[in-house]
């Protein structure tokens, strides 16, 4: 009996072994198959098809502070002829030159603060000249704006310290960008020619809604024959709305001394040593379906009082402008054409009594323009005489100029 149960157990040891003896030979087969390329392929192939179905992912790097700095710049060129130059009968000019080299730089690595840096090409006084670097009016850079900002431009209130145009009057800045945004015309009304004012300044600004409200601080360049001193201030208070079809900006704006104005200052240098002369400016820029109106006025608000040529001068400088202007789209390039008429008073000798200015402009993108324009100026007559000075001419002067400028 117990033999008989010992030889069933190894009977059936014997079978299980025969059973188990083909899997065992099939597992290796399996893993080579596995690890053979060509049965790999099929699989591999399929994950390759669904990669490359996958829209690739943007590649993305961190340059740090670098992409916070914004570069920009302009180039003009301009082909020029004039008639009757400063009311010279006998003088005529015609000539090509490079009207403007201009890079601008701002930086923005902080949130709450920035610093814009403009630097000007400076050229020859004598146009298309080719003199050498060691002459006095040969090319070179001019610091143009130089200042720090703190506060955004969105900010309520906001800081800014260094070089710049003052808020006083039309002028927003002395950059071909800023100049674009100001008028439609090429050349300066005499209003700008004679109160644009660019100096050292400290500027406090507030901005509530259209709102806009600033005081500042600035050296200047008069000072009554004392040591200069951080003592020359202004002011100024705007509004603006815009919207899909009308801008509107109204400004309006006070200095202690017209005289520190850069027009003012390079044609009266003895003004710099006389007492201040305070003024004020008003200005509207308006914009409606196309159509655009900016209008300004300068004016000091008493009589200067100094010497030239040891004769006592007496004048209560006066300027405004008035730009009319439309701009639409034709064979969809933006065109536009403007007329800009200005007018100074008590200037004779400095400057013209009236300038009309008649421009035709275009567009070709975003940053190139092409202007051609006109510009007629007229002298004081014969019987205006200047205090200490050469009186008036009566005589006229025409510029015909083509100005190409690229601005980025």
């Amino acid at each position: 009996m117990v033999h008989e149960v010992i030889s069933q157990n190894e009977e059936l040891r014997r079978r299980i072994r025969l059973l188990e003896a083909p899997k065992a030979k099939e597992e290796p087969a399996a893993k080579e198959a596995a690890s053979d390329p060509a049965t790999k392929a099929p699989e591999d192939a399929t994950q390759k098809a669904k990669a490359a179905e996958e829209p690739p992912k943007p590649v993305s790097a961190d340059f740090g502070w670098w992409n916070k700095i914004q570069l920009g710049g302009a180039v003009e060129t301009e082909v020029r002829s004039v008639r009757n130059k400063d009311f010279n009968p006998k003088s005529r000019e015609s000539v090509f030159e490079l009207k403007t080299a201009e890079f601008d730089f701002e930086a923005n690595i902080v949130d709450w603060a920035k610093g814009k840096l403009a630097a000007e090409w400076i050229g020859p006084s004598v146009a298309g000249s080719q003199l050498k670097s060691t002459a006095a009016d040969a090319d070179k850079l001019n610091l143009n704006e130089a200042y720090i900002q703190i506060g955004t431009d969105t900010s309520l209130f906001s800081m800014k310290a260094g070089r710049r145009t003052v808020p006083f009057g039309l002028s927003t800045g002395s950059t071909v960008a800023a100049r674009l945004e100001d008028k439609l015309t090429v050349s300066d009304p005499l209003s700008l020619a004679v109160f644009d004012t660019k100096e050292d300044q400290i500027l406090v600004e507030m901005k509530l809604g259209g709102l806009n409200v600033a005081t500042y601080v600035f050296q200047g360049d008069t000072h009554r024959g004392v040591e200069r001193r951080l003592q020359h201030y202004g002011a100024h208070v705007g509004y603006g709305v815009k919207t899909d079809v009308l801008s509107l900006v109204v400004g309006l704006s006070m200095i202690d001394s017209v005289f520190d104005s850069d027009g003012l200052e390079d044609k009266y240098p003895e003004a710099l040593t006389a007492p201040y002369v305070p003024g004020i400016a008003a200005n509207i820029r308006l914009g409606l379906f196309g159509f655009s109106l900016v209008t300004a006025y300068y004016g000091a608000l008493r009589q200067a009082h100094f010497t030239r040529n040891d004769q006592p001068v007496n004048i209560r400088p006066e300027a405004w402008s008035v730009e009319a202007g439309y701009t639409t789209e034709i064979f969809g390039q933006k065109t536009y054409g403007a007329f800009a008429y200005s007018q100074t008073a008590d200037l004779v000798g400095a400057f013209p009594e009236a300038r009309s200015i008649g421009t035709l402009g275009t567009w070709f993108s975003n940053n190139i323009r092409l202007a051609l324009e006109y510009v007629y100026d007229q002298d004081y007559p014969k019987t205006a005489h200047a205090q200490g000075g050469p009186g008036g001419t009566g005589r006229t002067s025409e510029t015909y100029l083509v100005r190409l400028t690229y601005e980025w």
